[in-house]
């Protein structure tokens, strides 16, 4: 009888870790299941994260692509006028060149013209003051 006493004691001690090791593993596991939770929340709070930045470093990779394009085109652009500036000048000057030639020619030409006009004037005074002078 004092050992079934002692068996029941046991059992009952038994059954009352047992539902201690029961509670605390029930206990273990909710706490395991709220860490998994808030692990898998901040994991895809840090995957939208990552997500965010990665398309903000895309959008930043496309408007540093269309700067470069925009610079580049301005800069072909800015050639190409230069271009045509330099052929523009180069062309005045040839035509500058030109006019500095004629107005030379013409200037000589009217020294010519001018210097044959004072000869003929000349002749043309010595001729009638000969014809006065025989008057």
């Amino acid at each position: 009888s004092a050992q079934k006493d002692f068996v029941g004691a046991l059992r009952a001690n038994l059954s009352a870790v047992q539902h201690s090791a029961s509670k605390a593993v029930k206990g273990l596991r909710a706490k395991l299941a709220k860490k998994k939770e808030e692990a898998s929340d901040t994991k895809w709070s840090l995957e939208g994260e990552v997500g965010k930045e990665q398309t903000d470093i895309k959008d930043l990779e496309a408007k540093l692509s269309d700067t470069n394009e925009a610079s580049e085109k301005a800069r072909e652009e800015l050639k190409e006028q230069l271009s045509e500036e330099k052929g523009v000048a180069h062309e005045l000057r040839a035509n500058l060149s030109a006019q500095a030639r004629s107005a030379k020619e013409a200037v000589a030409d009217l020294e010519a013209s001018l210097e044959k006009q004072e000869q003929e004037a000349s002749e043309t005074k010595s001729s009638l003051e000969g014809r006065l002078g025989k008057e």
